[in-house]
């Protein structure tokens, strides 16, 4: 990853994040309630040159007043 992660489109129970990477791929966000126990893993977003090597991923069923890491 090259630029980001930022934080988008903010709800009280999803979020997307978006990010660049060097080259065409794919990313992953690994995140939980605790900062020691990062124990949820997103699904992988694909980057493209075509897009400039970003992608989003959407972050679902999250819950409502909880902090995440």
């Amino acid at each position: 990853i090259t630029h980001g992660p930022m934080l988008g489109h903010v709800t009280d129970q999803e979020m997307w994040i978006w990010a660049r990477t060097a080259k065409p791929g794919a990313f992953r966000v690994r995140y939980g309630v605790t900062p020691d126990r990062l124990d949820q893993v997103s699904p992988p977003a694909a980057t493209a040159l075509e897009r400039d090597n970003t992608g989003w991923l959407r972050l679902q069923g999250l819950q409502p007043g909880t902090r995440y890491y």
